[in-house]
């Protein structure tokens, strides 16, 4: 039997169903049209995946960024979506989610 890409299942760019969530509500918020991401949104995506790397939820900056591109992000806001998860996995200690507003919140909705 030859191997056909038409019938090869796809692989997800991220397993994790509640990091893809997490994304989603970050994509619900931003203005898509835009080539860079407003410093509002940035902020959100900021809290997002802090609040994802305090509970131990992984994904790598790079699928993030195809992610991003996939569900209709701009290369270059996606490359900044992708530099801010840089940003946030490389730190040394779990976040404090003190300051992010219904962080436990958010989380639960992307759980459901």
């Amino acid at each position: 039997m030859a191997f056909s890409l038409l019938n090869a299942k796809r692989q997800p760019l991220i397993d994790d169903p509640v990091y893809v969530r997490a994304l989603q509500s970050i994509t619900q918020m931003v203005n898509l049209g835009n080539g860079v991401m407003h410093p509002r949104d940035k902020e959100f995506a900021d809290d997002v995946l802090r609040i994802l790397r305090a509970k131990e939820h992984r994904a790598e900056p790079q699928s993030i960024k195809s992610w991003a591109i996939a569900n209709g992000w701009k290369p270059s806001a996606a490359n900044e979506l992708a530099a801010l998860a840089t940003k946030i996995t490389g730190l040394k200690a779990k976040p404090s989610l003190a300051k992010i507003y219904n962080a436990e919140g958010k989380y639960l909705s992307w759980q459901a």
